[in-house]
């Protein structure tokens, strides 16, 4: 029987379906149609994408058509962005925060952060952790979850969450099968998150002095993630008896569990700050200007010495950087002082970047921006004029530094390499420390205060140390 063409009045040409030939390479893809039926009905868009065995992501039906080829689709506002289940055997998943395995019964929470496209799962003791910002969001849950353990959810979730990732809302296959109970979650009556933040660095600092011990006998499990404390693990226990993994409490104590730079002051910096401590480091004036316009503070502390933004291209000899924050940001060059005493113009001078480097005469050029040295920075840098300033003001030229590795006037000339400097300073009174043998492989050894038979040790009560020998 052959195939009889319709009469052209009677087809809907809007019916027909357009299929894309996926065979072609995109930038070569046909358009062609179909041959028109009389049950032709026209292809609903494709509105999910198969993630995982149980997770779907419910995609804008339009959205492709809107935005074009390969542009990244836009989810649905009104699904939920958090999933509460307690955790079955045949799922073999690992909290995403603590790295533990999660055990049957435990309460899990099911989350997405943009831009990843794959969800986590956290246990939901660990949630205050991944500080997830999920007030106004919608969570689903399990029927099996207790009114008890919902009330916990809801007022573990309704903390301020300090996590510059927004929550992305997807569709859990489970819970869309099922149709589980949906909860708006609320702010439950805690502190504003600048306060949550710093009593969190507050309870860090207290608990960061707590030794640590190995176990010596079998406890029942770890306070945080609930795993069995084994003999021989390095475990942290508090005055209130409640022992923890050292790696879980240390996570659980940190503002921001994902940064570890080994500098707590560092990892606990606001968004703004944290990244523009990373754009000074690199150099990047673009970062930086962007930086500051969007709030960051421009002569704010970076890291445990305190270095402020205009400190940090002083002693990485950012050059570019350094005339871009004093002439077009206007930091302040002299009023931020870091833990050891240093102006912005002392780090130029102790990293050598001043005359005879021409080429990076970082010092010379904030002295001519009106800067000048502190007293440690003179004596690193060997500026006579400025020291004898010092001296003729009262300056104590045997004070000692305790963060400089206990060092006087004349072992800061020394050590920056200035020997006219050191010979004026002892000419002036200033005492030779005489210090171990050895050589300073590492800076930890420039603790190392010398020999025992000095009477200067014994005058000052210095105590034998790693590096001291009395």
């Amino acid at each position: 029987m052959g195939f009889v063409a319709p009469d052209a009045q009677q087809v809907d040409f809007e019916a027909i379906p357009i299929l894309l030939d996926d065979e072609s390479p995109p930038s070569r893809r046909r358009l062609r149609l179909e041959r028109p039926t009389p049950r032709c009905v026209r292809p609903k868009p494709c509105a999910t994408i198969r993630v995982d065995e149980d997770v779907e992501i419910i995609l804008d039906p339009t959205a492709e058509l809107s935005r074009g080829f390969g542009a990244r689709p836009q989810m649905h506002r009104s699904l939920p962005a958090l999933y509460l289940e307690p955790h079955r055997v045949n799922m073999s998943r690992h909290c995403t925060v603590c790295r533990q395995q999660f055990r049957s019964g435990d309460l899990r929470v099911g989350f997405m952060q943009e831009p990843q496209l794959l969800p986590q799962w956290v246990h939901l003791c660990c949630t205050r952790r991944a500080r997830l910002r999920s007030i106004g969001r919608w969570m689903a849950h399990h029927p099996q979850v207790t009114e008890a353990e919902l009330d916990k959810a809801l007022d573990t979730l309704g903390r301020p969450g300090g996590s510059s990732n927004e929550l992305q809302p997807w569709s859990y296959l489970a819970a869309t099968v099922h149709e589980w109970t949906t909860t708006l979650l609320r702010e439950r009556g805690h502190r504003s998150t600048a306060a949550a933040l710093e009593s969190e660095r507050e309870i860090a600092d207290v608990l960061a002095t707590l030794p640590c011990e190995q176990l010596q006998e079998a406890h029942d499990s770890c306070a945080i993630c609930h795993q069995t404390l084994d003999v021989g693990e390095m475990v942290c226990r508090l005055p209130c008896e409640h022992v923890y993994h050292v790696g879980c409490i240390d996570a659980w104590l940190r503002p921001y569990p994902e940064r570890f730079t080994n500098d707590f002051f560092r990892d606990s910096l606001p968004e703004l700050e944290f990244k523009l401590e990373e754009a000074c480091v690199k150099g990047s004036i673009q970062e930086v200007h962007d930086l500051i316009l969007k709030g960051a503070d421009k002569d704010a502390p970076l890291d445990q010495d305190l270095k402020t933004p205009l400190m940090i291209a002083c002693q990485l000899g950012w050059f570019h950087l350094v005339k871009w924050l004093v002439e077009f940001e206007e930091v302040d060059m002299d009023g931020p002082m870091s833990r050891c005493g240093f102006r912005a113009m002392d780090y130029a001078g102790k990293e050598q970047f001043r005359w005879p480097n021409e080429e990076v005469e970082i010092a010379d050029y904030l002295r001519s921006m009106g800067s000048n040295y502190s007293w440690w920075g003179a004596c690193f840098a060997g500026d006579i004029p400025r020291i004898d300033e010092y001296l003729q003001n009262g300056q104590d030229i045997n004070e000692i530094n305790p963060v400089l590795w206990n060092y006087n006037a004349v072992d800061c000339a020394l050590h920056g390499g200035c020997a006219k400097a050191a010979q004026f300073l002892v000419a002036r009174g200033g005492m030779i420390t005489v210090r171990n043998c050895h050589v300073p492989v590492w800076e930890d050894m420039l603790w190392s205060l010398g020999r025992g038979d000095a009477f200067m040790y014994k005058e000052w009560g210095i105590e034998e140390g790693t590096f001291t020998k009395l």
